[in-house]
């Protein structure tokens, strides 16, 4: 338990309108600089792949990245930070001992291990609707900038930036098809003028001033490092998920071998397990 008036209370979140006078965490809360990413829960197959490429390449950096643990966008922002083996940390909207959605228990863990899971709400607190934009508030107000990848008309995310520039934070923002709903949001915080943003590097471009981007390996040089049942496992992902009883007819591979593969690949950010059992290709 970390009250306002300890040492170890976050100095961004004091500067915030109505900072919460407790927090809750569950492991360590690193005070380095941070970048809240946030998004659409039903969001599409390129926009979970992008989330994930920019926290991992952001993270790699020493830049911490602060979500609210929720399915899609925010998912995909932990699990990216997760495989640059930075730190990330989840901002709930119920006790920090309630794993909300319940399939996130794994990521809880990990997240818990790697970074912190933080709440203003005390312990066995459900995850009501009306606990969400407080938590925006504060996941704004642990970061120095935030970026949305895809978000509706009328999303938390969008809170979540408002509270940002009220807070005097920048604001991120990856452009979006016109005529997808969830590009709606995205696209008319651009009009309103954030920064927009197609690379990491044009993030590290402002929080990490000098910083280079690693250089991103080309897709025939990733193939040639795996061995050949994986290389013939890779080649029949891409960008659209794929189902893993699919994948098995495909691929020709038991369900064991499968499995195993897999996880290996998944471990080394070759491909990303979504939702349902599905499969994408992450380079």
């Amino acid at each position: 338990i970390i009250s306002f008036w300890d040492e170890s209370y976050p100095e961004s979140l004091k500067t915030i309108h109505d900072p919460p006078a407790i927090l809750y965490v569950q492991g360590n809360l690193c005070q380095t600089p941070a970048l809240a990413v946030v998004g659409s829960r039903r969001c599409s197959s390129a926009g979970l792949k992008t989330t994930r490429e920019f926290s991992r390449e952001v993270a790699r950096h020493g830049i911490t990245i602060i979500s609210g643990l929720a399915r899609g966008i925010d998912s995909a922002a932990h699990e990216g930070a997760l495989d640059a083996e930075g730190t990330t940390i989840a901002v709930l909207g119920c006790g920090i001992d309630r794993i909300y959605p319940p399939e996130n228990g794994r990521l809880f863990q990990r997240i818990s291990e790697q970074g912190a899971i933080v709440s203003e709400y005390l312990p066995g607190t459900a995850p009501l609707p009306g606990h969400f934009p407080g938590r925006n508030r504060i996941i704004s107000g642990l970061s120095q900038a935030v970026l949305v990848v895809e978000a509706a008309q009328g999303s938390g995310s969008l809170i979540t930036a408002e509270f940002a520039l009220e807070q005097g934070r920048d604001v991120f923002a990856i452009p979006g098809a016109i005529a997808s709903p969830t590009s709606c949001g995205v696209n008319h915080l651009l009009k309103d003028g954030a920064h927009l943003v197609t690379e990491p590097q044009d993030i590290l471009n402002v929080m990490r001033p000098g910083a280079t981007s690693f250089r991103t390996v080309p897709s025939s040089m990733l193939l040639e490092s795996l061995c050949e049942q994986e290389q013939n496992l890779v080649r029949h992902l891409s960008d659209e998920p794929v189902q893993i009883d699919d994948l098995a007819r495909k691929s020709g591979l038991t369900p064991m071998e499968l499995s195993a593969i897999l996880l290996q690949l998944e471990l080394r950010g070759t491909v990303s397990q979504l939702p349902g059992m599905r499969y994408i290709r992450s380079f």
